[in-house]
């Protein structure tokens, strides 16, 4: 892997990594950037999103939603198998949203974003990476 340095100020430090798979990311000090994840209408999964690089964990901004739970779902790589994220019973219990938390991602780059119950509307999450 080579990592460098692209420049370094008062916002932080942008690092480009490249991996041997030729995988570029660029982040500001140990964030990603936000990212969208849409649920679409009368369904309970978003498609997947590329959160850039490797992260420990994930900020998830929570629209106002139709009552559900919110759970995760993450994959080793883009278009691969996705896997509850925890046992299963890992979700976040929001009622109807209008909420910001975050979970623990052990690692994963990519996510889904589900709900337990359809949804009456398009719903857009917004997520992004973190390594705090």
């Amino acid at each position: 892997m080579t990592v460098k340095m692209i420049s370094a100020g008062s916002g932080g430090v942008s690092v480009a990594v490249s991996t041997p798979e030729a995988v570029t990311a660029t982040l500001t000090g140990v964030y990603g950037g936000w990212k969208e994840a849409v649920i679409a209408l009368d369904t309970m999964l978003s498609a997947e999103v590329d959160l850039g690089a490797d992260f420990h964990q994930m900020q998830i901004m929570i629209p106002e939603i139709d009552s559900a739970d919110v759970g995760v779902e993450v994959a080793e790589e883009s278009g691969g198998n996705f896997y509850k994220l925890g046992d299963g019973t890992a979700v976040i219990k929001c009622g109807t949203g209008g909420l910001m938390t975050a979970v623990l991602l052990g690692g994963f780059r990519y996510v889904k974003i589900s709900t337990s119950g359809p949804q009456t509307a398009a719903r857009t999450f917004r997520v992004r990476g973190s390594n705090v």
